[in-house]
């Protein structure tokens, strides 16, 4: 919910405001204290090796220089965190949150990055570019599926994985994945992994126009100046395209699973 301030129009809204290439100080104050109150103000075990490895793996320190002391550890790594690029410290909330968080985290840090700006929310077990909590939603269900669908959920995840690379997004390999994953799906609802993709669609219980919308996106991907073979035109691939690909692929994946999995 907007604040006064906002509502009265005396403050642009935190949620209008969506910080993609970029942090600003209260976004990154409220990872902090999100890191703090959960994981690293406590002096317990955990904690300490905790900003052990943070340290260690995500700040690039010296072993003989970690501190033993949780407080001093503490300083040490707060003073690298507060000097940090921002996408130093989304690698530093996604290592803590992979090795050390559970659902619960990742839902909380979800409803502070979406109330503080942020253009990216922790799906799929990655912290991705999407915004939008239906978006996110759909993509991390895709990702998080069971056996009968396990292939397609792990095309999801690498998609996801190139899209969220914030040193070096892959956007090519992120659609590709992404509609692997679609192919994938199509193949298992067919309950013929092996067989072609325009076969397994046409055997598929579907409309029409949905079969035909589903081979498109295939072909669009597929052809020879298309995704999965290296496009020859001078139309660089994007962020926009990527993401667009992924939000799609990720809900026709989901349709497939809840109209034919088990």
């Amino acid at each position: 919910m907007n604040r006064f301030s906002e509502r009265q129009g005396h403050r642009p809204s935190r949620a209008d405001t969506i910080q993609l290439e970029s942090m600003d100080e209260r976004l990154k104050n409220a990872i902090w204290n999100f890191l703090y109150a959960r994981f690293l103000g406590e002096n317990s075990t955990r904690a300490l090796r905790m900003l052990g490895e943070l340290l260690l793996q995500i700040a690039g320190g010296r072993a003989d220089e970690v501190s033993v002391f949780h407080q001093t550890r503490l300083s040490q790594f707060s003073t690298w965190y507060f000097n940090s690029a921002w996408f130093d410290v989304y690698d530093a909330l996604e290592y803590s949150l992979q090795k050390f968080g559970n659902d619960s985290h990742r839902k909380s840090i979800n409803e502070i990055l979406e109330r503080e700006g942020s253009a990216y929310r922790f799906v799929g077990g990655f912290i991705a570019p999407i915004s939008n909590e239906m978006e996110a939603d759909s993509v991390g269900e895709a990702a998080n599926q069971g056996l009968a669908f396990n292939l397609a959920s792990q095309h999801i995840s690498q998609a996801i994985a190139h899209l969220g690379n914030r040193s070096n997004p892959d956007y090519r390999n992120s659609i590709k994945e992404a509609v692997s994953a679609v192919e994938t799906g199509v193949q298992i609802a067919a309950g013929s992994p092996g067989l072609r993709f325009e076969k397994a669609v046409n055997s598929l219980d579907l409309h029409p126009q949905f079969k035909q919308a589903l081979q498109n996106l295939f072909r669009w991907a597929s052809d020879e100046d298309g995704v999965r073979h290296g496009m020859h035109s001078e139309r660089q691939v994007g962020f926009p395209d990527a993401r667009m690909v992924l939000v799609m692929c990720s809900a026709i994946v989901n349709f497939l699973i809840v109209e034919f999995g088990d």
